[in-house]
């Protein structure tokens, strides 16, 4: 959703093939841009700061499971 002249960011690779409106984006003068995030970079310092519990990552992940119940995660 963006409103007319908006904009519209992806970040990470896609799994599959996206299929674009074209002909809406053009319309609409909607711009669209894609990056690759650069995880490995930011990950040890993530990673620290969770294990530490320096981050709050509550309002990402509010359940706690086992690891052997990790497919009903």
């Amino acid at each position: 959703m963006a409103r007319e002249g908006g904009r519209i960011g992806a970040v990470g690779v896609p799994h599959t093939t996206p299929e674009l409106p074209l002909f809406e984006l053009f319309v609409h003068q909607l711009h669209v841009s894609f990056g690759i995030a650069p995880v490995r970079h930011y990950l040890p310092d993530l990673i620290e700061r969770v294990t530490t519990r320096q981050l709050d990552y509550s309002a990402v992940f509010d359940t706690s499971l086992p690891l052997e119940e990790v497919a009903r995660g």
